[in-house]
Formats: C-alpha cells, sequence, structure tokens
C-alpha cells in the first residue's frame, strides 16, 4: 500500500513493471495498492544462503522451492537494465527496486520501507 503522492512519484519508472491500482479504505483516503507484474529469474544460489522444500517435509509438493531464504544475493548480470521494481522467481516475497526507484522514495519521505543491497 501507497500514498497516493508516493505513488505519484514512483509511476513513472515503474510503469512497466507495476500496476497501481486505487485503494478504498472507509475512513482513509489517498492510498493506492502496487501490484508488482514483473518478475525475474536472478536470485545468486552460489552467494545466497537458502533452504529449499524436500520430499520430506510437510509439503511435499513444495519440493524444490524456496523454503526459507536468509541471506537474499541475487546475480546482477542477470537483471534486465530496464527492471525498475520486480519480485524474485521462486521467492515473490522479496520486492526489489532499483536504486533510482529508491532515491525516488526517500525523496519524498517515504516511511515503512527497509532497503538491504542485495547485489
Amino acid at each position: 500500500m501507497l500514498s497516493r503522492s508516493l505513488a505519484e512519484t514512483i509511476r513513472n519508472e515503474c510503469r512497466n513493471d507495476a500496476e497501481f491500482l486505487p485503494l478504498e479504505i472507509p475512513g482513509h483516503e489517498g492510498f493506492v495498492v502496487l501490484n508488482v507484474l514483473r518478475v525475474e529469474p536472478c536470485i545468486d544460489e552460489a552467494r545466497s544462503e537458502f533452504l529449499k522444500w524436500t520430499t520430506r517435509d510437510h509439503r511435499p509438493e513444495l519440493a524444490g522451492s524456496y523454503r526459507q531464504v536468509t541471506d537474499l544475493r541475487l546475480d546482477r548480470s542477470r537483471i534486465p537494465s530496464d527492471a525498475q521494481v520486480f519480485r524474485l522467481e521462486g521467492w515473490e516475497i522479496a520486492l526489489i527496486v532499483s536504486e533510482k526507484v529508491k532515491d525516488l522514495m526517500m525523496s519524498v519521505n517515504c516511511v515503512g520501507a527497509s532497503f538491504h543491497d542485495v547485489c
């Protein structure tokens, strides 16, 4: 959920990677849902720390999928140069933004976001 002012600030940079949907909350105005559409397969497994589901776990249908990622690292060479905001294939919990989008967010005093270098 974003404030309308934050959404307007990043919309131009993110328009190919996400959609901005109006949100109606009784008693509150001016919020937008950021629905990130872009997903990229760029987790660097050699440098990341993670666990994957196995057939012995209580969710055998997830075998081979990421179960937990504790130290995420991305392979910069696998990130398309035009990607401004995206999720990770296999670990869509993480929301990745470019340095440019981060700077735009910080320019409007975005609160509630936490940024970590993952490359």
